[in-house]
């Protein structure tokens, strides 16, 4: 009986951490609000370089903002219940972490590859999801 009693515990401790959260965006919202802004920012490093350490760190928040994005779009509540769209949020996030490494070296060419990284992943995704 002990034992079924921990079990219910720890099932309601479940429930509980899971409600912990709720989903307010869209996912619509989360690519117009934080998605595109910050993948713009990170594509543009070609056309408009960082020339001082505000601008890197902006680009370190930028790519934080896409990181964690594609952790938003993993939530239960938001995420397409198909293994290709957490394959890609995932993606997202690793892609978005090199950007984010490439901007704390304040490496523009890292940037650059971390940006086509997020550029394929987005299109990956688009694809499959936005037709």
């Amino acid at each position: 009986m002990r034992i079924a009693g921990l079990i219910l515990l720890g099932s309601l401790a479940v429930v509980q951490q899971q409600a912990a959260y709720k989903p307010v965006a869209t996912n619509g919202q989360l690519m117009t609000a934080f998605i595109i802004p910050s993948s713009d920012a990170i594509f543009d490093v070609d056309i408009d370089p960082p020339k001082d350490d505000a601008a890197w760190t902006r680009l370190e928040n930028h790519a934080l903002i896409l990181a964690e994005s594609g952790n938003l779009l993993m939530m239960e509540g938001r995420a397409v219940a198909e293994n290709i769209w957490m394959e890609e949020s995932r993606a997202l996030v690793d892609a978005s972490e090199a950007a984010l490494k490439a901007a704390q070296a304040k490496d523009v060419k890292g940037m650059l590859v971390a940006g086509e990284d997020i550029l394929i992943t987005c299109a990956r995704c688009h694809y499959q999801y936005i037709r």
